[in-house]
């Protein structure tokens, strides 16, 4: 049980239509991301929130690499040419086919405000 079960049981329990909005969520700890997910989650659906999330672990995983490739001096054996090229690809699909999901997950995600 976390901060974002909380938000989820108190929404269910009390009727308060999160999904509507608009919300302000606040918090100033680690333990406050959960329910900021939570939110997010009622308000643009999973798909998006899962994409979202998927996002920033690739580009903190492109920092880890780049800071392993500065620290030893030896650069960073990612993947190949053609998988890199492979995986643009994969990514100007799924970009296209998420697109109008993410424009609707904008518009609910603008009557959400984050402290």
């Amino acid at each position: 049980f976390d901060k974002g079960s909380g938000v989820k049981c108190l929404d269910k329990k009390l009727n308060l239509h999160v999904e509507e909005g608009p919300n302000l969520v606040c918090g100033d700890t680690n333990s406050d991301v959960a329910m900021i997910e939570a939110v997010l989650r009622l308000m643009c659906g999973d798909a998006v929130v899962d994409m979202w999330v998927e996002t920033m672990r690739k580009e903190e995983q492109r920092e880890e690499d780049k800071d392993e490739s500065d620290s030893d001096g030896e650069p960073h054996q990612g993947i190949s040419p053609e998988e890199e090229q492979e995986e643009l690809a994969n990514q100007e699909k799924n970009r296209r086919e998420k697109a109008e999901q993410e424009e609707q997950a904008r518009k609910a995600g603008a009557r959400l405000a984050v402290l």
